[in-house]
């Protein structure tokens, strides 16, 4: 049911494995998403959704404590409901009650919180990330155009092409 990547690849212990590909149920067809492709995991009613960039939904089996020990530090546990991708995540806020609210580039018809215990573990994921504070970065910008655009390579390189020249 899933594609998982050789461990060698990754950077958690031997003995765990990354997945690189979803198989999602898309009707009565079975598919293969890239893990890229996916902006969050979210569990409504015991079920779970595989929800992309482009806002497509797909179920996928499991639970997301299994999710979380197969997807990498590249995702996050934000609560019992939801695993998001770092790409995934626009801003967020502390609310009065020192949860932090998070902000999506996918759509997200519900409110998000990390809870005020975890929010200096969710900080320091982020942190590791996006470690850019200038506001002049190339980083920042792309991450705040990210949903516009659409994943394009060409895009991506003269993205990457300007970090290196950034000063």
């Amino acid at each position: 049911e899933l594609e998982i990547s050789d461990s060698s690849s990754n950077s958690l212990q031997s003995n765990q494995m990354l997945v690189e590909q979803i198989t999602v149920l898309s009707g009565s067809t079975e598919r293969k998403l890239e893990l890229e492709d996916c902006a969050y995991i979210k569990s409504a009613q015991k079920i779970l959704w595989v929800v992309t960039f482009t806002g497509d939904q797909f179920r996928i089996s499991g639970t997301l404590d299994e999710w979380e020990n197969k997807l990498g530090h590249s995702f996050y546990r934000i609560n019992r409901q939801y695993i998001t991708s770092r790409n995934a995540i626009k801003a967020f806020q502390q609310t009065e009650t020192r949860k932090l609210k998070l902000e999506f580039f996918a759509s997200q018809p519900d409110e998000v919180f990390v809870s005020k215990q975890n929010a200096a573990s969710f900080r320091k994921w982020w942190n590791q990330w996006f470690p850019f504070q200038s506001k002049t970065c190339p980083f920042r910008f792309f991450r705040s155009q990210l949903s516009e655009l659409q994943h394009s390579p060409w895009i991506l390189l003269t993205w990457i092409q300007k970090c290196f020249s950034w000063k």
